[in-house]
């Protein structure tokens, strides 16, 4: 059986690759927005939006966007949902210069949503 990638609209997956945890977990500790955000322990669902922010901003994942665009398309994260906190330190990441990630939480897993865009002349 073979697949168009064309045909693709949206991808749904797991935020849980080593990598793109690190990666966000960077952006994260420097982000006063994410900060703002997490002034409760519980991760509030307002703050999902923010989270799919940072996931694109980071270039948590990068590497997919790379395969697609061999094909003329890019992804987006759309949308999370379901997301697990960790602190800081379990993420794998260096904290960065400047930043306290003491007690910082950042997102460890969670439900993805892609949506599958093409390339922009």
């Amino acid at each position: 059986m073979r697949i168009d990638v064309k045909s693709l609209d949206w991808i749904s997956v797991r935020f849980n690759e080593a990598e793109a945890v690190r990666r966000a977990a960077v952006l994260e500790a420097r982000s006063e927005k994410w900060r703002e955000a997490l002034r409760s322990k519980n991760m509030p669902r307002s703050a999902y939006p923010l989270v799919a922010s940072l996931l694109n901003e980071s270039g948590a994942y990068r590497e997919w966007d790379s395969v697609f665009r061999k094909h003329g398309l890019t992804v987006k994260v759309a949308g999370v949902e379901k997301v697990i906190m960790e602190p800081f330190s379990k993420s794998g990441a260096k904290c960065p210069g400047g930043a306290n990630c003491n007690h910082l939480l950042v997102p460890c897993d969670a439900l993805v949503q892609m949506n599958i865009y093409p390339v922009a002349p």
